[in-house]
């Protein structure tokens, strides 16, 4: 999964077509696989709309159920993905969440934030 990860934006199509092998081992791998996972599809998705429109639903679904302690890393990877049209539900998963998470979680993700405003 971390090759995945590291290939992602110059094989998209390849991993776009195996999908369905990367949302299993996210599902059931271990925490790496989970997180080099996201990566590699968030990194995907950013790529085009097609991919996009497929993969972001799957992304903010893992972020609203996500452990806690995972939020911020999953917000910054997942943050690859966004775009005009999704950013809106992005922000909206992080807002409801943000009550749970400790002072240092809501650091880092002010700081993915700010990286995406212009």
């Amino acid at each position: 999964m971390i090759a995945l990860a590291a290939i992602a934006k110059r094989k998209p199509k390849e991993i776009f077509d195996d999908k369905e092998s990367i949302l299993k081992a996210i599902e059931t791998g271990s925490v790496i696989t989970i997180d080099n996972g996201i990566k590699a599809l968030a990194k995907v998705a950013s790529m085009n709309t097609e991919y996009n429109q497929k993969i972001f639903p799957f992304l903010i679904t893992h972020l609203k159920q996500c452990r806690l302690k995972d939020v911020p890393q999953r917000a910054e990877s997942i943050s690859a993905a966004l775009n005009g049209s999704n950013q809106k539900d992005f922000f909206d998963v992080l807002s409801l969440r943000e009550y749970d998470l400790s002072v240092s979680q809501m650091i880092r993700i002010r700081k993915t934030f700010k990286k995406l405003k212009p």
